[in-house]
């Protein structure tokens, strides 16, 4: 399926800012579009299969609404579904873009709330995987993958509602339609670099609390941030390479006015792969239900070039490769 961009309007609200687009509907069968104007309107989006005859139009089932955070007071964000899209057919809008809550999104209000923008700025796919919490853990399906994204800023112990909620997930997973299973989060729950590796940090509780469910269901990849730089596991469980394990790879290395971290723990642990603090992205290409494989790619001077590689399959990591 290819994806453009729609046409959104809001009446009389003004121009359309900040547009996102994001899995949504039943069996992730749908997408659903955000935006933010500077006054209040219908928000309703127009969008096909063909750039020139935008002949189809959904709109929003509540009114676009605002949140307060202390003195500021936000625009109006509004969210549309685009239910049951067309398998196999080409519409218009662009990529999607699929949020996990970190540490900088918790912006503890003046009245003590917290993820307030958050949750009014963005619309995950939550109700429909039967999460109670807005976009702070939730989970949907991308051809034969199924994702799960969790948070450690909330509780995580086993009778935590997202603890629940996460074994409830995977339990469904039907491994026939979606054999793949990777999970994000903001915290790494295995990372060799000096930086957050205080005890205090909410994601080493998390992999406490959790990594038991995750290695039992078979979970393949797990991809966190938080960390301004790069690195890769080999299959891991309780800090031992372990046949079966999830690899876990951190991905904090796009961009931040901090810069990069560059200190990491020596000797290096046995688990990690491969590290490095260099500014890049990673691709997480499946190509087929035993087959799928992850890059990580250095951008350095304008150009970008893959610098560590592995193949998964089934699984089983089969091949790793460094440059």
């Amino acid at each position: 399926m290819t994806w453009t961009i729609p046409s959104v309007h809001a009446a009389s609200s003004g121009r359309p800012e900040q547009v996102h687009i994001a899995i949504g509907g039943i069996e992730s069968a749908g997408m659903t579009i955000s935006w933010v104007t500077a006054t209040a309107g219908e928000s309703r989006v127009k969008y096909g299969q063909h750039n020139a005859s935008l002949d189809l139009e959904s709109r929003a089932t509540q009114p676009a609404s605002q949140y307060k955070f202390c003195h500021y007071t936000s625009g109006y964000n509004h969210h549309v579904l685009l239910p049951s899209l067309e398998p196999n057919a080409q519409y218009f809008c662009t990529s999607q873009l699929m949020m996990a809550a970190g540490n900088h999104e918790i912006e503890t209000s003046c009245q003590m709330t917290t993820f307030d923008a958050y949750q009014a700025r963005y619309r995950m796919p939550f109700h429909e995987s039967g999460a109670t919490r807005g976009n702070l853990f939730y989970s949907f399906d991308v051809a034969s993958v199924h994702v799960v994204v969790l948070t450690p800023y909330i509780p995580t112990y086993r009778a935590s509602i997202q603890f629940k909620w996460a074994a409830r997930d995977l339990e469904r997973v039907d491994r026939r339609v979606t054999p793949w299973i990777v999970v994000m989060m903001h915290g790494p729950w295995y990372s060799s670099n000096r930086a957050h590796q205080s005890n205090v940090e909410p994601q080493h509780a998390m992999r406490k609390d959790m990594e038991e469910l995750l290695f039992d269901h078979r979970v393949h990849v797990v991809l966190a941030g938080h960390v301004h730089s790069y690195e890769r596991t080999f299959p891991v469980f309780r800090h031992e390479r372990t046949v079966n394990a999830p690899i876990y790879v951190t991905i904090g290395d796009g961009g931040n006015r901090e810069g990069l971290a560059d200190k990491y723990i020596e000797p290096r642990p046995v688990w990690s792969a491969y590290r490095k603090a260099r500014y890049g992205y990673g691709l997480l290409q499946v190509h087929n239900r035993t087959h799928a494989r992850f890059e990580w790619h250095e951008d350095k001077d304008k150009t970008s070039n893959v610098h560590d590689s592995v193949w998964l399959h089934a699984r089983t990591i089969v091949e790793h490769t460094r440059h």
